[in-house]
């Protein structure tokens, strides 16, 4: 007797596959994501998790540049027009 093909087994939620930032700023300054330094700029390709992230760059004598971000997973995220403005 044949047994049945097993069940396919359900997806899990932890295995998402992340997003792709990539980060720019003229002129360069420190990045970091949720309050954790990441570099400098440029980031190219930086792995995020799925989700909303709060992106901070940041120079000494210029005023920073703080948004919130939304990365989907499998996204490709740029950006690269990030101008910071001196004090």
């Amino acid at each position: 007797m044949k047994r049945p093909a097993p069940a396919p087994l359900p997806a899990n939620p932890r295995n998402v596959e992340p997003g792709l930032l990539s980060i720019n700023a003229i002129p360069w300054g420190s990045v970091s994501l949720d309050g954790r330094p990441v570099g400098n700029t440029p980031q190219i390709d930086l792995p995020v998790v799925p989700g909303p992230h709060r992106l901070r760059v940041e120079r000494e004598g210029y005023r920073p540049y703080d948004r919130v971000i939304d990365v989907a997973s499998g996204q490709r995220l740029r950006i690269t027009d990030i101008a910071l403005v001196e004090r």
